[in-house]
């Protein structure tokens, strides 16, 4: 009798410790939402809502080359990012008028308080983050065009403030 009930904990144990081990998500692909920068498609999961915004990708513990995501801001302001509670390391991006004002790359997550915040130096109207290294592979630099989707410009134009 002690050896099963020995047997089951044990088995319990294993299966909270698979639980918790996988826990994190991987970003969910997208089929109309996209950005071409550099000759290269990205799609994107789009925050454009607070609930969205203040969540970001944290809980996602892996994107591929070809995903991100895309803050989506009514008007143009002065918007600061910072990595709490992220899992990977990401290259951060700071778009004005679907040009580059301001890019961060390879930005590790914060693993305490305080985390180091990223801001733009200029008024910007959206911010891209993609996985890390994505801006060295393909050259991308402040003052590159980006070119997002229809569906994408849409959203952008039904925003409500935030």
């Amino acid at each position: 009798m002690k050896k099963i009930v020995i047997t089951i904990i044990c088995i319990l144990i294993l299966f909270v410790y698979q639980i918790t081990k996988t826990n994190g998500e991987s970003l969910k692909p997208v089929s109309t939402d996209f950005v071409v920068i550099k000759n290269q498609k990205v799609f994107l999961d789009v925050a454009d809502n607070r609930e969205k915004i203040t969540r970001g990708l944290m809980g996602v513990d892996n994107i591929a080359e070809n995903q991100g995501m895309v803050f989506l801001f009514k008007k143009h302001d002065y918007k600061t990012f910072w990595m709490k509670n992220m899992k990977i390391p990401l290259d951060i991006v700071f778009i004005s008028n679907e040009k580059i004002a301001k890019i961060y790359k390879e930005v590790p997550v914060c693993e305490k308080d305080p985390c180091t915040l990223y801001g733009s130096k200029y008024k910007i109207d959206s911010v891209i983050e993609f996985k890390k290294g994505f801006c060295e592979k393909y050259n991308v630099k402040v003052g590159d065009k980006i070119k997002f989707s229809q569906d994408i410009k849409r959203k952008k134009a039904g925003l409500k403030e935030n």
